[in-house]
């Protein structure tokens, strides 16, 4: 069997390029810096480290690089008669670095069910007091709602869980909230117990602790408080250390550093080999500055630790300054001004007056308050595109914080930082002066991380990551978005600018596709290739790396044949509630590309509504449909100037896949035309039950719905794969099959593979090998008709030419300029329209109509605005379209 270690030691060396130097592992690839300069153990590898440590220093978990090895332990560790708790044992030494000798005994390995989801795991069980248990579940805990489940037995509340490897009487005792963080300590020579959680004051051991050193005659043991540094953890200290206290315990407190932006607990520490005792130091002054009961109390003990004389500080979610008067605690401690900072340095035990050294500080000092709120700059992030940035920031106070972006321009300010702190936060007042500002704001944004960013949701190429409002899919896994408002991808960190659409995807429960039935008997083979088309569009930008293109679908209908209730469901599929496309005849041109950029794999659903006056002729539409053409390849459809000082234009690429809904197809040129797959839906078949089973589909709950959506993205590599291996052999059959336009033929055999991959990777429980067929025969046709489509001219023009002749036959109505001999048919258009209208003909607008007449196959097209001798009106010059009088030739 392979330990994980073993896993992870190959990995490193595979991934990053490690080299075997005894002990230790070398020269790996930093992913911060690019240099060879990451080192960790060989053996058991826990931290990989950057040697660069001014110029870099970065530092990761080998938990957070390979996160693929470190979730699913019973899947590795088999248990066996001879080894129960081989998982869990695993999980503990290799997941969490921790000894399993001194805690042998006191746990086992379980199983844990979920009977709403139908999931099981394997997980690590501790024994607590009175018949209760705690349990973390190992097994892909991602898959549950909770990582970890707890069981109270009777009277269990009110109690620790004691390490059993604590001494007997100790003299201090460390209350940790976890078990692993007790376990950690313990591994240091520090006594550690585990509430389990900071709501669990533990007052039935306290009580018990208290009788058994009363009986032995012993000091009652100092008690730290050592819980998790978060709001519920600083919390928890205070309530415990003042209940504590009033039992009779002396009680301090201690806290985790919290770096980058980290919360790190005790196990995180011992991994990262800093709890020696002079970190132990370090994190104890952390709780003294927690527990100080004034903000001059909590300035004291940060100077004495520091020995700077000047300094800001938080105390209570408020931003404080400390300035000590040199000169007064000179005359106080009886040395010349000058000598105040050797003194202060040379103070080693607080014996006579160095015990008065507080109180004369505190004497000597004023703290003045700069902020009613806590500040702190989370990280930068800045859009390349446009040249702007902002810091990320947390205002926080005692009733609860926001996260906002602040400009640089804002941050160097006071006069800009106070208006926008208020902006963000009512009540909350900078009263501080420029340079305090400069101070907090240089020490906060020093080295502080950048978040790289997109300014549209969905797929980003360049990052390899689905990035939608709350959830991001890496890899196949979803990542919901952290408190800091961005998405932790591996050693990734990514969030998205844009704020719409807003996509609701369900990544916790289990997909269920029982829909599938009734949306297949409802809508048929057409519904099938529709939805083939929708669930490409979420790979897009992929499929036009490997095709160069991906095809446009127009679905066209008369009113109530369906389109928009099955439209609505799609968008549903996809997270998108009460949501069908919209007209861009009715929005401006930047409110148009601005739909166009806003979205990556995914489809933008234009829908062309009331293109008719109420004369019953169409309206001439601003926006053009041969706008779209390079569209089809991925390539920008507009281009903008950016905002700076220079000639920079911004040229997005088009990102993701159109589809058209109208009830009538779109007037275009044969190029936007080959471009199209298109589907007619008509109102034959319906009925009062098929109505009822639209309505039950529409019912269907979005958490539901959007699992088709995420499902798709998650098995993004297996689809791609069956893409690749389908659509060439779709292809080459549709040449074989006659259908040598090779636009068209590729156009359909993308989705015919794309129909496979929606059978075998999506609703391969549900959709049989039949509909996948079926359908697959309705593109057959569909490819025909396009063929036969482009060989015909546009149906408007037929039009025009049904009216031309049936106007020609009638003795009046003369419309060809040119004489009978001469093979050419000369029409002057205004003329022809008035004879129409008063001959009870309907035409489309001359504008749109002289768009089309230019690509007639009936009658040729030769040139336009010629002047003619005209035959009809005896010689008189008239401006005339000319066509060939021939059939095409």
């Amino acid at each position: 069997m392979t330990r994980i270690n073993d896993k992870v030691v190959d990995r490193l060396i595979s991934d990053y390029g490690f080299k075997v130097s005894g002990d230790w592992l070398r020269e790996g690839r930093c992913p911060d810096c690019s240099k060879k300069s990451l080192f960790t153990h060989s053996s058991t590898p826990r931290v990989v480290k950057c040697g660069r440590l001014n110029k870099c220093g970065m530092e990761v978990h080998v938990k957070d690089l390979f996160t693929d090895l470190f979730t699913d332990w019973s899947a590795t560790y088999k248990q066996t008669d001879i080894s129960p708790n081989a998982a869990a044992d695993a999980y503990l030494n290799e997941g969490r670095g921790l000894s399993i000798k001194p805690v042998k005994g006191s746990y086992s390995q379980e199983l844990y069910f979920n009977r709403d989801l139908n999931l099981s795991s394997a997980t690590i069980r501790f024994q607590l007091p009175n018949g209760g248990w705690w349990e973390r579940i190992i097994d892909q805990a991602d898959r549950f709602p909770r990582k970890a489940n707890i069981k109270y037995g009777y009277e269990v509340k009110g109690y620790w869980w004691w390490h059993p490897a604590n001494t007997q009487m100790p003299t201090e005792i460390w209350i940790t909230e976890g078990i692993f963080d007790a376990i950690a300590l313990a591994e240091h020579g520090i006594d550690a117990v585990s509430s389990i959680s900071c709501t669990n004051f533990p007052e039935h051991s306290l009580y018990e602790l208290k009788s058994q050193y009363a009986k032995a005659k012993h000091t009652l043991p100092k008690l730290v408080w050592a819980f998790d540094n978060d709001k519920a953890g600083k919390d928890g200290i205070h309530r415990c250390v003042k209940a504590a206290t009033d039992i009779g315990f002396d009680c301090v407190a201690a806290q985790a550093p919290y770096e980058k932006h980290r919360q790190l607990d005790w196990n995180d520490l011992h991994e990262m080999g800093r709890l020696t005792p002079e970190h132990i130091d370090n994190y104890s002054y952390f709780g003294d500055l927690l527990t100080a009961t004034s903000a001059m109390q909590a300035a004291v003990i940060m100077y004495m630790h520091t020995k700077r004389t000047s300094f800001y500080f938080e105390y209570n979610y408020r931003t404080w300054w400390f300035e000590l008067d040199t000169k007064a605690l000179s005359t106080c401690i009886g040395v010349e001004k000058h000598q105040v900072g050797t003194y202060l340095e040379s103070v080693s035990d607080l014996t006579d007056i160095d015990e008065q050294m507080p109180e004369f500080v505190k004497s000597c000092s004023t703290v003045t308050e700069l902020c009613n709120a806590k500040l702190e700059a989370l990280y930068f992030q800045r859009n390349e595109i446009t040249d702007e940035s902002w810091y990320f920031m947390r205002v926080s106070t005692a009733k609860g914080d926001v996260t906002t972006t602040i400009t640089g321009d804002q941050l160097s300010s006071p006069s800009k930082f106070k208006p926008r702190l208020l902006s963000v936060y009512a009540g909350v007042f900078w009263t501080g002066a420029a340079g305090q500002l400069d101070i907090i704001m240089r020490h906060q944004t020093e080295a502080l991380k950048e978040v790289k960013t997109t300014d549209f949701i969905g797929y980003s190429k360049e990052l390899g990551a689905y990035i939608f409002n709350d959830v991001a899919v890496h890899k196949g896994k979803s990542v919901a978005i952290n408190n800091q408002d961005y998405f932790k991808l591996g050693r990734l960190e990514v969030k998205s600018l844009a704020n719409s659409p807003i996509m609701q995807l369900n990544t916790k429960d289990k997909p269920s596709f029982d829909w599938w039935s009734k949306f297949n008997q409802v809508r048929g083979d057409y519904g099938t290739v529709v939805m083939a088309w929708w669930l490409g569009t979420y790979f897009a930008e992929q499929i036009r790396g490997i095709d160069r293109s991906y095809p446009f679908f127009e679905l066209v209908g008369q009113a109530g044949a369906g389109k928009s209730r099955l439209l609505e469901f799609l968008w549903r599929l996809s997270g998108r509630e009460d949501y069908e496309g919209f007209d861009p005849s009715k929005a401006t041109s930047v409110a148009i590309y601005r739909e166009f950029a806003q979205v990556s794999n995914m489809p933008i659903a234009l829908i062309e509504g009331d293109r008719n006056d109420q004369d019953g002729k169409q309206s001439y539409s601003k926006f053009e449909w041969d706008q779209l053409k390079d569209a089809f390849n991925g390539r920008s459809i507009r281009s903008r100037g950016v905002k700076n000082n220079g000639n920079d234009t911004y040229s997005p690429p088009f990102r993701a896949a159109i589809m058209i809904s109208q009830n009538e197809p779109i007037q275009a040129s044969e190029a936007m035309l080959t471009r199209l797959l298109h589907i007619r839906l008509t109102r034959e078949g319906q009925t009062l039950a098929g109505k009822h089973i639209v309505d039950e589909l529409d019912r269907i709950p979005l958490d539901v719905t959007s699992q088709f959506m995420v499902k798709a993205i998650r098995n993004e590599e297996a689809i791609l794969q069956t893409y690749k291996e389908k659509v060439r052999v779709y292809e080459a059959f549709y040449h074989a099959a006659g259908i040598t336009h090779t636009r068209i033929a590729l156009n359909h055999a993308q989705i015919a593979a794309m129909v496979d991959c929606l059978h075998m990777h999506v609703l391969e429980d549900v959709m049989t090998e039949t509909q996948a067929k079926t359908a697959k025969s309705t593109l057959i046709a569909m490819s025909e008709q396009r063929v036969a489509r482009l060989s015909n001219d546009h149906p408007l023009v037929e039009q025009f030419w049904e009216i031309y002749e049936y106007m020609d036959t009638l003795g009046n109505c003369d419309m060809n300029h040119y004489p009978a001999d001469r093979k050419q048919i000369a029409i002057n258009l205004p003329a022809f329209y008035k004879i129409a209208q008063q001959e009870g003909q309907r035409l489309p607008e001359q504008t749109e109509m002289k768009r089309l007449l230019k690509s007639s196959r009936k009658h040729k097209f030769i040139d336009s605005n010629v002047a003619v001798s005209s035959a009809v009106y005896k010689a008189k010059t008239v401006k005339c379209w000319v066509f060939d009088n021939g059939a095409g030739s």
